[in-house]
């Protein structure tokens, strides 16, 4: 397993550069990343996969229930979705970031 600096610097999803670590989870890490195509700073939570890991899987469908569950969420006390992929074997889901 890769330790959490080492996601630093990564992009994922073709377009979110992973800048720094905000939560070290069971379930995820959740990352402060840069959205490379808007220019806008976002979090990006991650459900790692590896191979035979049947509890990661259930967290990833856990994480893509979440997804789905904050796309129909319009409320400005709830963060929004604003994207979600899978890719370099890992499931991500995108929010807007507050500070």
């Amino acid at each position: 397993m890769e330790a959490i600096s080492d996601w630093c610097g990564r992009l994922i999803g073709g377009r979110y550069m992973l800048n720094t670590c905000l939560h070290k989870g069971s379930m995820s890490n959740v990352f402060k990343a840069w959205d490379c195509k808007e220019g806008i700073w976002v979090v990006v939570k991650i459900a790692t996969k590896r191979p035979g890991d049947d509890d990661r899987d259930n967290l990833i469908v856990r994480l893509k229930n979440e997804a789905v569950a904050l796309w129909h969420i319009d409320h400005p006390r709830v963060v929004r979705l604003l994207d979600s992929g899978e890719g370099e074997n890992v499931y991500f889901i995108v929010l807007e970031y507050i500070e």
